[in-house]
Formats: structure tokens, sequence, C-alpha cells
């Protein structure tokens, strides 16, 4: 082990290494870590701090927080088990934007339980919250944001910014706020276990809760294959298995806006169409979207 010096208190505020105690040789460009964070050091430069692989936040807790503008980071752990990952994300009424990217594939849309799917462009935040709660987000951009980490207790300061431009293409607001969204990601492989969310508050200040399950297998309901109408999908039989991560469904029975796949992961949502299923309560047959999501339900005559 080492000795070096930092020109602060803090290694996550700190500007550069130094060898020596009087800060005049610089330490080699390389990466850095210090209290469960590390930096790449680049020309003689400290980049952002990142909080360990190891440190992460492991999966399965719920946070809520609150601030002012800024980006906050949050990285979860999701062990070695495989599954889908259900990410519920509330941000209120004032608009936040939320990206989580999970091996190197970003992940930006959700379903809410009063309007169904929200996404934005694809690859950027997707924000959501209530219109009237906009504080006009894209005229302002783009923003300089303060960069904070969770640290399993609260988010704290990186003593950074980054620069975000906002685009009328990643806005996705409500008339009230879009109540507690439902993101899946797939986790099919052992590695990686590291799941990096994003949330960007914009306006001059910010709330959410967010919590992140453990990989796990979806429930399973029965259903038909897809129809073109609710007429053949009424003269199907219900042969098939498919999985459900519900928004507004819960205990076997299906829900509007609840996301459905072929495969327990959550990797390959059902088709645009009509099913037939024995899993709607009263109802007989549900309608899927383009984006995997139950948008209407109806009985056989």
């Amino acid at each position: 082990m080492a000795t070096y010096y930092i020109d602060t208190n803090d290694f996550t505020t700190a500007t550069s290494i130094w060898t020596n105690s009087n800060l005049t040789v610089k330490a080699g460009d390389g990466f850095y870590q210090k209290d469960g964070f590390y930096r790449q050091m680049s020309g003689g430069e400290l980049l952002s701090s990142t909080i360990c692989p190891e440190c992460a936040i492991p999966c399965g807790g719920t946070i809520s927080a609150s601030g002012g503008q800024g980006i906050y980071y949050l990285d979860t752990d999701l062990g070695t088990d495989l599954g889908a990952v259900i990410i519920e994300f509330n941000p209120f009424g004032i608009p936040d934007g939320i990206l989580a990217t999970y091996n190197s594939v970003n992940y930006n849309g959700v379903s809410s339980p009063l309007y169904g799917w929200l996404q934005g462009s694809a690859g950027n935040a997707t924000y959501i919250g209530a219109t009237g709660d906009d504080c006009g987000i894209v005229a302002g951009s783009p923003y300089n944001l303060d960069e904070y980490e969770y640290d399993g207790t609260t988010f704290v300061s990186l003593g950074t910014q980054a620069s975000i431009s906002i685009t009328s293409g990643q806005i996705q607001f409500t008339g009230l706020g879009p109540g507690n969204t439902i993101m899946v990601i797939p986790k099919t492989s052992v590695s990686p276990s590291l799941l990096n969310l994003s949330f960007i508050g914009a306006c001059s200040g910010t709330a959410f809760n967010i919590s992140v399950s453990c990989p796990a297998a979806l429930t399973s309901f029965a259903s038909s294959a897809v129809n073109v109408d609710s007429a053949s999908a009424c003269s199907a039989s219900p042969t098939q298995t498919y999985y459900v991560a519900y928004v507004t469904g819960s205990g076997g029975v299906l829900g509007i806006y609840d996301l459905v796949f072929s495969d327990p992961n959550g990797q390959f949502k059902l088709g645009l169409g009509y099913y037939k299923t024995t899993a709607a309560g009263t109802d007989d047959w549900y309608q899927v979207d383009a984006n995997g999501v139950i948008i209407a339900f109806g009985t056989c005559p």
C-alpha cells in the first residue's frame, strides 16, 4: 500500500494526487481508490468519482430522497441470481429524469399505473412528472448540475458537475404525477452484477422514491398465443405460459398497464395483439400494445 496526498479532506473532491506532502510531485495516471470510491487520474487531473462495485448498495431495498437541482447516482449490486429486476420509481409531481444502465445497455421506459407506457428518446433519460409542475425544463436547457452518489445512507456530493441537455423527445409529462412507475430489466447471466441508475432533477428541487428488486422469475399465467382481434382471441385456447410484472394487477390477476413477457426474466415482451387468458378476473381477453403493456380487457360473447 502506497502513501499519497490530496489537496482536500475528501477524496471525492480532490483535484489531483501527489506523492509528497508539499504537493509538488504528482502521482502517475491511473485508477485510485479510497473509502469505497474510485477515480481515474488522466493528464495529472482526477476525473469524476464512482462508487466501487463491491461497495454498491444491495438490491431489495427502498430509498426515499429529496434535494436540490442535481444528478443523483445509485449503484446497485444485483448479486449472482438470474431473473427479472423490477425497478419502482415515483417522482411525485416535480419532473425527474430516469436512466438505468445494465451490461452496457440503457433502459429508460416505465409503465405508469395511471398512464401506461412512458418512454423518451432511446438511450437518454426519460423525464416524467406532472405537466403543471414543469419548471421549463426544455427551455432552460442545458444545465450544469451538481453530482451526488448514494453512500448507503444518503446522497453525498461528489464535488463535481455535469452538463445536461434536455430535448422535447425526452419529455413524457402527464396530467398528474405518474405514480409508482415500473421498469423491468432482464438479468440473464451471473455477471455483471452492477446496475447503474441516474435520477436527474433539473428543477429547483426534487424528491423521489426508488426501489430495486433482486433478480427473480416473474409470475406466470396461462394465455393463448397472439391474435389479430378480440373475436379471434375468444376462439383461441390458453395453451401458452407467459409472465407478468404487475403494475396495477396482483395476486394472479392481470391489471391494466401490467408488463407482459414470454419469458420469466422479462427479456422478451409479448407482441402487439389480443390474447385469451384465465388470469383476468371476470374478463376473458386482454390487449397488448407494441411496448408489451396491457392496454385493454374484455369478455367473450
